[in-house]
């Protein structure tokens, strides 16, 4: 061995800007003498001094150990009672069947029994080396203690372990996957800038995508120019990244440019990923052509859809609606062998239950039991949300309950949509309890249950109730929200108590919170209905001058009240602003505005402003007296009164009008060739034979209009209508029989039948078919009744009366037919004639702006009409005769890409100066006015503005509205809005915005597939991702490429199956994927942590040698830190020394990590030398290296050190973190110096930093340890006040100080008060107090605890049954110890060697030498020792009294070699 001492001289000599391949390694004469030695030479030096290299023979060594028993643990009860019997074997056991036991408990997820055991090691002084290490630092990384795992990493820095290129990969995907993208792209910059490596193309890709994750495209493309500026070649992840958050950023046209340049100009492959974020981008904007062209490439690569591919179809049809089409979905997915899972059905349910639909979506939630599918959670919430919608609450309790007893455990989303259900039909009482319920059984209300609660109390007049609930939340976080506030000001005012909505407003400012403009228009609202003006004025000006700007809602309620007020010069002064901003009339304040026109003469400059600010999408018929939606297209100049006579809104109308006139006074009109042709071809498919002189002709009527002669056709069309439907009744009146009403165009009550017409069709001048339509401008037309008398059904007359009302239609430029129709024949016109069924949302939106008819028990159809059959672009969008499921999964005509140009060369100014989203909301408004209507660039530009300053739910509903006004839209837009639905964390939704996109044939491609494959694995998903790994590359779906392997390495990493991971590796080989250094890597990284480090070396070697894979920062660092923690330090400085020649230097981290390593060690000395050094080289220490000074110092107990060290961070400009604080916090405790850590966390508060569960548990041990249990007590309540949840930890802490300090009541108390609480479930609480209540006298307690323990559920440690064990033997009941000590090996858990030691104890007081022969010979026979007290007990026995010669020689066999006695 050499002397790990001599590099810190070497560095101090050799700056490291200067260490090259050339530096003379210094030796020593005896090196051997100097690994023994800590004391008198620089520990520095011996971090940081060449080695001399070792033989790696010891690294076959672990390779070749059998691992059997090991694999045979099955508990930690096992892997402790080993631990115990390792540590007691003569000799020692090896290190690598300590490595075996630490890599067996991690892999069980026990991570804090894995640390445990390594300080137990530590303790023992067990040598460890970087296998050992690397696992712990894993267990650190696992349970998010990442501070303590770069403590550790740094640790073993002592061996001369430093940083290489995978370990600032490591480090940059750390950052990004913490969401500290801007620190990573520092940390990044910093790297290239100083030189401290050389990126490859897995670093540069990890920074691109912590980039994207963010949405900063600008600067991923900025590295991606870098990667060519430095001669690093990007491939398909690199690209494939970029254009995936492009399309999600909605920036299609920049996305598919990239792929150009990717494809044609870099020769690089795209993948399934790369087309499935195009594909994906392209449908969601409904641009089907450029999506099929993609589509259909996919195909000709032979990749197929998978499970997840049809359900993503399923839902995104589900959502809109189009369930025949997602039901075709399924059918095809058993076609090609894919069955139909959870997800699947779980959609189709979702879909059924948006429309309303609860028997269909209660069939199919049955019938997934059939097919061995298990419904979770989220089907039941689909299930649940359907009847709560529908107001079938006692459905939705029953289906509750269901839940429980199927052993599912209902979430803060099933709760939310019963409460939201009890309130809707005002059963407050049911709700209220109802909430109680959710949070006895600990599931936590969100922001939206709790929401939904105080709505639901306000709207249903329990206003009080509201305010209570809310007062006893008091400090509860979710009373920081204002919405919250919004909702109770709005609930209170709306029932008349304005004092209590204006002081509710005032504590806004006192709690910190902003008001949002919804919060002002309320409270504005609020003043005018009681007509407050004034006040109303005051804060209207105020809002804007605390950056809050007003909205078309926020001038309208104020608007309202100086309507009422009847104060003209306010209104034309808020309408003239709201005509500056662009801002438009609701319905109600335009209803006032008209009255007031009708009731008295307004001023003409009032009228006219009127006019400019009335929205046009409120448009009623055309057979209104007037338009209030198109009054500003009349300029309404001089419109003093209501007009006289008859007048139209816009030339739109008027045309519309003039032409339906004319048609009708027209007459018959004859039937086009095309009809007559299929009707008798019909007649000859019937075998009747076409006859001569069959007249047939169609005409059009107007009940308003008739004549005579026409109201004859009327009366036999009306007798059709009587034949073939039952009577239309009124549900308001009860009135039968409304088809006169229609007929004639009357009003009825709430009903306005005006503007109806009548199409008929006549076979020899006799009425065979007929029906009544009516249009609303050029948005909609409705036909609610058509049909054709019964002696001439299937004769084809109906079809060509439907193709001449659609030829009416088309021919005025009507966009969409709607109609109701019976369950029966909805199928006839969805598969016949094109319909399908209209969304909830869109026919909400319909009945807004229109007087459409809905009948009951009817659905509401529709489709496009269209005006060029053949124009291929408008069957794209046409939902008429085309199935949509084949529209989803057929290529498409392939279109030209000129548009994609678009977007990137229009002017965005405008878009640029939008600040706040109270500028956007106007601007949008603004566009939605204009004539012609803004383009899609623009809107896709505003709603990227809108994203861009985190409005994510803004967006999505801008979206919407775009949607409801009938605004196009394209990929871009939709990948905006699905960008949005994956920041608010709404996945579910941003999927079916995907899946929306399918009706344009978008298919999954490589890029979607790695996509998926990673999403699965950030969520911990690695099984599922692997098996979907697997079926991948079984069906040939994709050809993965080196990125979705490492991808998939990295999961399989993550979770510790390095076994598969190398697997993987060689399976990369053999289907011709080259690995590449980060794919090498990564597995490297993940044996190191798992402390496998001769694994990962001799995979290095492989990768170097074999590969001529160039290794870079991260790989050096992963087996550096791995060699250092398990103190190889040999082989670590040759890591070193090769970092060193490729002129790798140590940044901040680096020092900060060795400072680290010391000051654990004790080495405060060398710690600063390592400061000292970092100054000289221009690397100013940071936060963090003086937080591990200082707990050096601390652990020292040198706390003036200490102290002076933090106070030193204020002059340097550094600001202590909490971390800091709790080191120097901790040193006090353990010194017992109580008041000046009480001191510190009065300093903490001041300093604005928030104390964590560490602060307080390590004041509460403080407070415990010098026996001022009342303050600590105190504390333990203050801790849960402050919100600050207590961990396993603290609650131990707790009862173990109680305890210890003769509170065991209290400590009782305590544990009863927890109840149901999940910290009661641990096993150590239960340890402590039978510990506790035994040491007390408590023997009954003791007892009864222990019992509790198999009644929990629980299993007892090893620990737990040696404290019931010595409760027993303290009794003297030795001998229910003597069948509790058989039992426990029983139950799989034996005994150790304190185990033997507690019961070896009762038995010597008792003097019973038999069992005390048997369990000495039983501890000879595992090689346990006795502990000092026993071994005392048992020399007192053999001084008092003769004992047998073989129990003495068997005491001798005992007693550890430490304890020299007696033998």
């Amino acid at each position: 061995m050499t002397n790990p001492r001599s590099i810190a001289s070497f560095m101090f000599a050799h700056p490291l800007s200067k260490f090259k391949g050339n530096a003379s390694i210094i030796s020593f004469k005896n090196p051997s003498k100097f690994l023994g030695l800590r004391t008198g030479i620089c520990l520095l030096q011996t971090i940081l001094a060449p080695f001399h290299s070792t033989s790696s023979s010891n690294c076959q060594s672990k390779r070749n150990h059998p691992r059997s028993m090991f694999e045979k643990i099955t508990n930690l009860d096992e892997a402790f009672r080993l631990f115990d019997e390792m540590t007691q074997t003569k000799p020692l056991s090896s290190l690598v069947k300590f490595n075996q036991l630490l890599q067996t408990v991690t892999k069980m997820k026990h991570f804090s029994s894995s640390i445990e055991f390594f300080k137990q090691m530590n303790a023992l002084r067990i040598p460890f080396n970087l296998y050992t290490m690397n696992i712990v630092i894993n267990c650190c990384c696992k349970m998010y203690r990442t501070t303590e795992g770069f403590a550790l990493l740094g640790y073993g820095f002592k061996h001369a372990i430093e940083p290489n290129v995978f370990t600032f990969s490591t480090l940059l995907n750390g950052l990004i996957l913490e969401d500290k993208v801007l620190i990573a792209e520092s940390f990044f910059k910093k790297l290239i800038k100083e030189e401290l490596c050389d990126p490859d193309v897995i670093m540069y890709n990890t920074m691109i995508k912590g980039l994207c994750k963010c949405g900063i495209n600008d600067k991923a493309l900025g590295l991606l120019k870098l990667m060519d500026e430095r001669g690093c070649k990007p491939n398909v992840v690199t690209y494939s990244t970029i254009i995936d958050s492009l399309c999600k950023d909605e920036m299609v046209d920049d996305a598919l440019k990239l792929f150009t340049h990717m494809a044609i100009r870099k020769s690089i492959r795209p993948d399934v990923v790369t087309y499935s974020s195009l594909i994906r981008g392209l449908c969601n904007l409904c641009r089907w052509d450029e999506a099929s062209k993609m589509l259909k490439e996919m195909e000709d690569e032979r990749i197929s859809p998978d499970v997840q591919t049809f359900n993503i179809l399923v839902n995104a049809l589900c959502k809109e609606g189009h369930m025949e089409d997602a039901e075709g979905v399924i059918k095809l997915m058993i076609q090609r062998g894919k069955d139909p899972d959870s997800v699947t059905y779980t959609s189709l349910i979702d879909g059924y239950c948006l429309q309303g639909e609860m028997r269909k979506a209660r069939e199919v939630f049955d019938s997934m039991e059939f097919r061995g599918l298990i419904s979770n959670i989220v089907t039941y919430n689909s299930l649940l949300n359907g009847y709560c919608k529908k107001s079938r609450i006692e459905e939705a309790m029953h289906l509750f309950q269901e839940i429980i007893k199927k052993g599912l455990k209902p979430n803060v989303v099933t709760y939310s949509t019963m409460l939201q259900g009890l309130f809707l039909i005002g059963r407050c009482k049911d709700a209220y309890k109802f909430f109680n319920k959710m949070r006895s059984h600990n599931v936590i209300p969100d922001r939206c249950t709790y929401a939904i609660v105080l709505e639901g109390l306000c709207n249903n007049n329990q206003v009080d109730e509201a305010l209570s609930l809310f007062h006893l939340m008091g400090d509860n976080k979710l009373n920081s929200y204002i919405n919250v506030y919004t909702i109770l000001i709005d609930g209170a005012s709306k029932s008349g108590k304005l004092d209590i909505a204006r002081n509710l407003f005032k504590c806004l400012t006192a709690k910190g919170l902003k008001p949002d403009v919804q919060t002002y228009t309320v409270m504005i609202g609020a003043f005018c209905q009681e007509g407050l003006m004034g006040e109303a004025k005051e804060l209207f000006i105020e809002m804007e001058k605390r950056g809050c700007s007003p909205d078309d809602v926020t001038y309208c309620v104020i608007l309202q009240g100086f309507i009422k007020k009847e104060e003209e010069g306010m209104i034309e002064t808020h309408l003239k602003e709201m005509e500056d901003k662009g801002f438009l009339l609701d319905a109600s304040t335009l209803g006032m505005l008209l009255d007031q026109i009708k009731t008295r003469s307004l001023d003409d400059s009032l009228v006219k402003l009127i006019g400019k600010v009335v929205p046009k999408e409120v448009d009623g018929p055309c057979e209104k007296e007037y338009h209030v939606g198109c009054l500003k297209e009349q300029k309404m100049d001089n419109l003093k009164a209501l007009p006289k006579g008859e007048w139209f809104c816009c030339s739109d109308c008027t045309q519309i009008h003039a032409s339906l006139e004319t048609l009708v006074s027209g007459g018959e009109k004859n039937l086009p060739e095309p009809s007559m042709g299929a009707i008798k071809k019909k007649q000859a498919e019937q075998g009747l034979e076409p006859s001569a002189d069959l007249d047939i002709r169609w005409r059009l009527l107007c009940g308003k209009m008739g004549s005579d002669d026409t109201r004859v056709l009327l009366s036999n069309a009306v007798a059709i209508f009587h034949d073939r439907f039952d009577p239309i009744a009124d549900s308001t009146t009860s009135r039968l029989d409304l088809i006169p009403h229609m007929v004639y165009g009357r009003s009825l009550k709430q009903q306005d039948y005006g503007g109806m017409y009548w199409a008929i069709l006549t076979v020899n001048s006799t009425v065979v078919s007929a029906g009544i339509f009516r249009i609303f401008g050029n948005e909609l037309a409705e036909l609610p009744l058509v049909a054709t008398s019964s002696e001439c059904q299937g004769l084809g007359y109906f079809q060509a009366l439907f193709s001449c009302i659609e030829e009416l239609l088309a021919s005025l430029n009507v966009k969409i037919l709607a109609l109701p129709a019976a369950d029966e024949a909805e199928s006839i016109w969805t598969n016949k004639f094109g319909f399908q069924k209209m969304p909830d949302l869109e026919l909400k939106q319909y009945r807004r702006k229109y007087q459409v008819m809905v009948f009951q028990g009817t659905s509401m159809l529709y489709k496009t009409v269209e005006t060029d059959n053949t124009n291929p672009s408008i069957h794209l969008g046409s939902r008429t005769g085309i199935c949509l499921l084949q529209t989803i999964l057929a290529p498409f005509h392939s279109t030209s890409s000129s548009d994609c140009q678009s977007h990137r060369n229009h002017p965005r100014s405008m878009f640029d100066k939008i600040t706040n989203l109270d500028d956007a909301l106007i601007l949008f408004d603004e566009m939605t006015q204009r004539k012609p209507p803004s383009s899609v660039i623009k809107f896709n530009q505003l709603l990227q503005a809108v994203t861009k300053m985190k409005h994510f739910a803004s967006s999505v509903e801008l979206f919407k509205q775009m949607n409801a006004l009938r605004i196009p839209f394209d990929v871009y837009t939709m990948n905006i809005v699905i960008t949005c639905c994956f920041q608010m964390h709404r996945t579910t939704e941003g999927f079916a915005l995907l899946g929306y996109g399918f009706k344009h044939t978008i298919k999954p491609d490589v890029f979607i597939f790695s996509t998926l494959l990673n999403g699965l694995i950030l969520e911990d998903k690695a099984i599922i991702a692997e098996r979907f790994f697997k079926k991948l590359i079984k069906e040939e779906l994709c050809d993965p490429n080196v990125v979705m392997y490492s991808t998939m390495i990295k999961g399989l990493c993550k979770c510790g199956i390095n076994d598969k991971a190398i697997g993987l590796l060689k399976l990369m080989d053999e289907r011709g994927c080259k690995p590449n250094v980060v794919t090498y890597s990564t597995i490297i990284d993940s044996l190191c942590k798992d402390k496998m480090v001769d694994d990962a070396l001799k995979l290095f070697k492989h990768m170097v040698l074999r590969k001529n894979i160039r290794p870079n920062v991260v790989t050096y660092n992963s087996l550096i830190r791995g060699l250092c923690n398990l103190c190889r330090w040999n082989e670590a400085f040759k890591m070193l020394k090769e970092m060193e020649d490729e002129g790798i230097s140590p940044n901040v981290q680096t020092f900060s990590i060795l400072v680290d390593a010391l000051c654990k060690e004790g080495h405060m000395e060398d710690a600063e030398g390592v400061i000292k050094l970092m100054i000289q080289r221009g690397n100013d220490p940071n936060v963090v290296t003086y937080s591990s000074l200082i707990n050096g110092y601390c652990l020292q107990g040198d706390m003036s050190k200490a102290r002076e060290v933090i106070d030193s961070m204020e002059l340097r400009g550094l600001v202590p973190d909490i971390f800091t604080y709790n080191s120097l916090m901790n040193g006090y405790c353990k010194k017992s110096r109580i008041e000046e850590a009480m001191h510190l966390f009065q300093e903490i508060t001041k300093k604005g930093l928030k104390p964590n569960v560490i602060t307080y548990s390590t004041m509460l041990h403080g407070l415990f340890l010098i026996g001022r249990c009342k303050d600590a007590y105190k504390f333990f309540n203050k801790m849960r006040s402050h919100n600050v949840i207590p961990n396993e930890c603290t609650y131990a802490i707790v009862l173990e100080g109680l305890c210890n300090n003769n509170q065991v009541d209290e400590a009782l108390s305590l544990f009863h008060l927890m109840g149901g609480n999940k910290l009661n479930s641990y096993i150590i609480v239960y340890n402590i107090l039978i510990d506790g209540a035994s040491k007390s006298r408590k023997f009954d307690i003791a007892r009864n605890l222990f019992k509790n323990v198999f009644d929990k559920g629980l299993e007892p440690t090893i620990r737990t049954y040696n404290v019931m064990i010595g409760a027993f033997c303290r009794e003297g009941l030795t001998g229910q110890a003597k069948e509790l000590f058989i039992e426990m090996e029983k139950r799989g858990c034996s005994p150790d060697n304190v185990t033997y030691c507690v019961i070896l104890q009762g038995f010597i007081k008792k003097e019973e030498e038999g069992m005390i022969e048997t369990l000495l010979k039983e501890m000879e026979e595992k090689g346990f020792s006795i502990d000092a007290s026993t071994l005392s007990m048992l020399l007192d026995q053999i001084k008092a009294r003769s004992l047998d010669d073989s129990l003495v020689k068997l005491i001798c066999k005992v007693v550890p070699k430490e304890v020299d006695g007696a033998c």
